[in-house]
Order: structure tokens, then C-alpha cells, then sequence
């Protein structure tokens, strides 16, 4: 699977795409768009507060590596095991995708300058929102709007 050549310069570019596929669309994958939604939206869903220290714990520490390399060079090209709270379940109810579009909204207008994440560190907002743009182009990109 290729999937379509995505890079959303901002959440209003995730949330458009994410509307003209909602209208129709042909999946290259096994996931439903609800599904995808489901799976980019947990995190987005998670309290955005603002970090208390600058300092990654040991367990924080490749993990942050990991959304660097990310931010660099783009979404690995290969397969990835999810966090099991992230892996959406096969009767994903569509308002999945709402709720990931109210992620997004809520994203873009967040102002903490430095968030709190229990699984990455404390995260810059902006390292944070492209990581996230980053991913949601990857898994959206396997749909391709028909309408």
C-alpha cells in the first residue's frame, strides 16, 4: 500500500480532506474511515495541559526520538504497532470521525506553548501538531475520495 501523496500544512487542511472523503471514498486498506478516525483521534482526545518540567524520563526518551525522526523525514514506511487503547475496534460508529475533526479543531486552537504528554514528554506545541498532522496524513492517505 502506497496510499495518496498527503502533507497537511495545518488541521483546516486534515479537516477538509477528512470531509470530502466522509461524502465517499475507496479504502486501499483494511480500515474504515471511521476506523482511521477512531485511531487519529484518540490522542487528540487525551487532556492538552501544560508541562510541568522540561526534564524526559528514561521511558520518554526514544519515544521523543521517535516523533523527531518522524517530523524529519516523514512517516516510517512500514508498519507500526499501535498503543492497544489506539486500535480502533471493527464496528467504529462514524461520529469517530467527528470526533476527530473536534480533535483537530481544538489542536489548532490550543495556546499552551509546551505540552504535558504522559507517553512523549513534555512536547513544544508545535512539535506536537506536526507530529500529529504527520500521522493523520499517513493513515488517511489509504483513502482516496470517489466523489
Amino acid at each position: 500500500m502506497s496510499g495518496r501523496k498527503l502533507n497537511y500544512a495545518d488541521e483546516a487542511a486534515a479537516i477538509a480532506d477528512i470531509e470530502h472523503l466522509r461524502k465517499s471514498y475507496a479504502a486501499e486498506g483494511d480500515w474504515t474511515l471511521a476506523q482511521a478516525a477512531f485511531h487519529c483521534g484518540w490522542p487528540l482526545s487525551q487532556p492538552k495541559v501544560p508541562a510541568t518540567t522540561d526534564t524526559l524520563t528514561d521511558r520518554q526518551k526514544p519515544m521523543r526520538a521517535f516523533i523527531d525522526n518522524v517530523n524529519a523525514n516523514g512517516w516510517p514506511d512500514k508498519t507500526l504497532p499501535a498503543r492497544p487503547e489506539m486500535v480502533p475496534p471493527a464496528d467504529v460508529a462514524d461520529s469517530a470521525i467527528d470526533d476527530c475533526i473536534a480533535g483537530l479543531r481544538s489542536l489548532a486552537a490550543c495556546k499552551i506553548a509546551v505540552l504535558e504528554n504522559p507517553v512523549f514528554g513534555p512536547l513544544p506545541i508545535d512539535v506536537y501538531r506536526k507530529f500529529t498532522l504527520i500521522h493523520a496524513a499517513h493513515h488517511f492517505s489509504f483513502f482516496h475520495p470517489t466523489a
